[in-house]
């Protein structure tokens, strides 16, 4: 970001000198062009930006549906567990 460059900050981000943008929880890239969230989550998880107490980075969680775990929700359990339910039980994810 040298002389006679001009920054423009995306999504809510807020200019730093010419040392780059300072980006919104969720965001990052030297413009905060990235949105950590956009297709992180999978089968209907519900992406959190959070804050790495350790590092004061962001990062980001996922909330997963009924039935579903791992960082991404990409652990379909009732899959994995067909044979679970006896007597012709059938498994089911509650809302």
């Amino acid at each position: 970001l040298g002389s006679g460059k001009i920054l423009f900050c995306r999504n809510g981000g807020h200019c730093r000198d010419r040392k780059g943008c300072i980006c919104p929880l969720g965001f990052n890239g030297t413009k905060c062009e990235t949105d950590l969230c956009s297709g992180f989550c999978l089968n209907g998880g519900i992406c959190k930006p959070v804050v790495a107490a350790k590092y004061a980075l962001q990062a980001v969680r996922c909330a997963c549906t009924s039935g579903f775990s791992g960082e991404r929700c990409e652990d379909d359990w009732c899959r994995q567990n067909e044979g679970y339910c006896l007597n012709k039980g059938d498994l089911f994810r509650s809302l």
